[in-house]
């Protein structure tokens, strides 16, 4: 079975062509232009957003994501978050006669979004360590198989995946490999980036909301080759992310480069400082290894924990219920201060 990258998009996306405002037209600002093309109010309020975002500050955040990376400005596409890349990538690769294989346990969205689209979704359970092999995964390959989901640093387990493995799957597998990568920020040089050119099926998600900060505005984007890039082009909705979005994330970008790192190093120590008070506690059965901004333990009773934690005015995650996650919680690396108080409630319990 071998497919080409054009093999594997639908062919109702590949004959598409993207939708392009009139604005795309235009080369830099509209300051000295007379705009009466799409419908807006020309009167500005007082946050100055009657006019439809332009291509201009997204172009500019591609630019200082590649360059603050190291990557290829052509082969980024930024997104209203990391779900709304989850989703086109559900629009140009799926269809209801495809099969998609997924870790579980796993980001639930990818099981969300292929319901939503009547994607048959193949589960390939990791093992009680939260690791796979790449010979058990690909096992589950037919010939229906469109793509596999791999998340890396997994969520919400915490562990890289063998890169190794990760590798074999490329290797072997000739459909769409997304690797989500959004917690990567948290690991030294385990992206998958440096190989991008190596494997053309390959798309990397990643998002500015963890170690950028900036959950809030909602940025995430999609790394992959040119064509990928420009099939993600075809079916994005208009103006997909707010102009008010766009210009904090920019701010943020510029303001944030040598912050960033600091803190960064900052979340790690703390992860490891958490940590090591975490296992140190006897009614926390298991601590699992994370190389993310959080932490998954488990206990004997998820539910009654999760509850005393409420009742303190500390909120985690529970997983309690879960398939493969019975009582567990995920617990986020908070400030100093929170993860002391954390910690002091956890004792106390």
């Amino acid at each position: 079975m071998t497919h080409t990258i054009e093999s594997l998009v639908n062919p109702y996306v590949l004959e598409m062509k993207a939708y392009k405002s009139a604005r795309l037209a235009f080369e830099g600002g509209d300051d000295d232009l007379i705009m009466l093309d799409a419908n807006e109010n020309p009167k500005p309020m007082d946050y100055q957003m009657n006019r439809y975002p332009g291509p201009e500050v997204e172009d500019l955040i591609t630019q200082e994501i590649a360059q603050f990376y190291k990557l290829d400005p052509k082969h980024i596409f930024l997104g209203n978050g990391s779900s709304e890349l989850i989703d086109i990538f559900y629009k140009v690769f799926t269809n209801t006669s495809t099969e998609v294989i997924m870790l579980q346990p796993s980001f639930d969205v990818y099981r969300v979004l292929a319901q939503m689209y009547n994607v048959p979704l193949i589960p390939h359970v990791l093992d009680q360590d939260y690791r796979f092999k790449a010979d058990d995964l690909l096992a589950k390959v037919n010939e229906n198989t469109r793509a596999i989901l791999i998340c890396s640093p997994n969520n919400p387990t915490g562990n890289l995946l063998s890169k190794d493995e990760i590798l074999k799957v490329l290797k072997a597998f000739d459909g769409i490999v997304v690797l989500d990568e959004a917690y990567i920020d948290f690991c030294i040089d385990q992206s998958f980036a440096p190989v991008l050119d190596q494997y053309p099926n390959l798309i990397l998600l990643r998002t500015m909301s963890k170690a950028w900060g900036m959950a809030g505005a909602r940025i995430g984007y999609a790394v992959a080759n040119e064509f990928i890039i420009n099939q993600f082009n075809k079916v994005k909705l208009p103006y997909h992310i707010s102009t008010l979005n766009l210009q904090i994330a920019y701010k943020a970008i510029q303001d944030q480069k040598l912050d960033v790192q600091q803190q960064i190093a900052h979340t790690i120590q703390e992860r490891k400082r958490v940590e090591q008070e975490l296992v140190s506690i006897e009614k926390i059965i298991r601590v699992f290894p994370s190389e993310a901004n959080f932490i998954l333990i488990q206990v004997d009773n998820g539910t009654h924990l999760y509850d005393h934690l409420m009742d303190k005015g500390i909120v985690v995650r529970s997983f309690a219920m879960a398939p493969y996650l019975e009582n567990t919680l995920r617990i986020t690396i908070g400030t100093d201060q929170e993860n002391n108080t954390l910690i002091k409630e956890l004792k106390a319990y």
